[in-house]
């Protein structure tokens, strides 16, 4: 015998599901302050170390962001702090490369930058490399096409 059974025909209410309130967009204002809830430091704490300690990805420069989204596809904005949401660990390390010193400020990322990185990390046993594989190559890619505009 087959089930027949009633399909609702209209969808539910807006926010709705099945009674329960529907979450909010992930980077609405709402969904940061339910996230902040459970944080170790009391809100003004947490945003005032936040402050004084800045973020790695304050010193990338405009051609930092350039190669990492053509090697990544990552679009990190000035001021983004890391923890909005999560990034590479190709832009990662170039960001705090540039903020240790590694990379200096002034000095475009080269390919030479790129394979002395890539050596770093595989003579520290870094499981997963990110200056390996596609990302580098389109990092490579991206560095020699720059180089041959004006």
């Amino acid at each position: 015998m087959r089930d027949v059974r009633q399909v609702p025909t209209s969808s539910p209410p807006a926010g709705s599901r099945g009674g329960a309130p529907a979450p909010p967009p992930p980077h609405s204002t709402e969904a940061i302050e339910s996230a902040n809830r459970g944080s170790v430091l009391p809100r003004g704490r947490s945003e005032m170390a936040r402050k004084v300690f800045g973020s790695d990805l304050d010193h990338l420069c405009d051609d930092d962001r350039q190669l990492i989204h053509a090697a990544t596809g990552e679009v990190i904005w000035q001021g983004q702090a890391p923890h909005e949401r999560p990034l590479s660990a190709f832009a990662m390390q170039i960001a705090v490369d540039r903020r240790t010193g590694v990379l200096p400020a002034g000095q475009s990322i080269t390919a030479d930058y790129l394979q002395r990185t890539r050596r770093r990390l595989d003579d520290l046993g870094a499981p997963a490399n990110p200056f390996t594989g596609m990302v580098m190559e389109r990092a490579l890619r991206h560095l020699a096409g720059s180089a041959v505009s004006p």
